[in-house]
């Protein structure tokens, strides 16, 4: 005979629920923490864009080229990599602006 019971969760030992109903907050928590993440993002990438912005003329310089960019043709680019050093996704210490080439020439090779 097989039995016929569902699979439940007990949380802190309180309460009961079945396995089903925690699946759809997992997944609302999990994409509020990549909005998070991804705001997080743009935030430090216009960070990086704007210390490397010319007044007066409103344009950007690459940092490894030198030559002078709109903004929709830079990005900030992390100098030591993301999967070398995760804690160090968000510091602008760690951020430079390249124009889109240099960008991915640097990602290229």
């Amino acid at each position: 005979m097989t039995s016929s019971r569902s699979r439940t969760v007990v949380l802190k030992g309180l309460w009961t629920f079945p396995a089903g109903l925690l699946k759809p907050d997992r997944k609302k928590e999990k994409a509020k923490r990549n909005r998070k993440k991804k705001q997080k993002d743009i935030e430090w990438h216009n960070q990086i864009c704007e210390r490397a912005r010319i007044e007066g003329i409103g344009l950007y310089q690459c940092s490894l080229c030198h030559f002078v960019f709109p903004r929709n043709m830079v990005a900030g680019d992390h100098i030591v990599t993301k999967g070398a050093r995760p804690d160090l996704r968000h510091d602008v210490h760690n951020g430079r602006c390249v124009c889109k080439q240099c960008h991915t020439l640097r990602h290229s090779s």
